[in-house]
């Protein structure tokens, strides 16, 4: 009953049910990346200190790797600046 659990979370909380896919190729690749995010959750889900529904694991870490990608993104951002050697203002608000 595992497997079924498995695959019911991966439809139902990661998104597998709305994916319109046309290739065997993107097929693969959402299942993997579905597999991943369960795996993820379910990590995190176990060394919380909390009790957290799986759910609600793939809602922190997202939060957490939003910060990540934020982060890569304005520091590429600056790079791209320094190459252009112009100051690139930013204006956030």
């Amino acid at each position: 009953w595992l497997i079924e659990s498995f695959f019911k979370s991966i439809k139902h909380d990661f998104g597998l049910k709305e994916a319109r896919l046309r290739t065997p190729d993107a097929l693969k690749l959402w299942l993997f990346l579905s597999c991943l995010a369960y795996c993820l959750a379910t990590l995190k889900r176990c060394l919380s200190a909390s009790t957290l529904t799986l759910s609600a694991a793939a809602q922190t870490l997202l939060e957490q790797l939003t910060d990540v990608v934020i982060l890569h993104l304005l520091i590429d951002i600056e790079r791209f600046a320094n190459s252009l050697q112009k100051p690139l203002k930013l204006s956030f608000g």
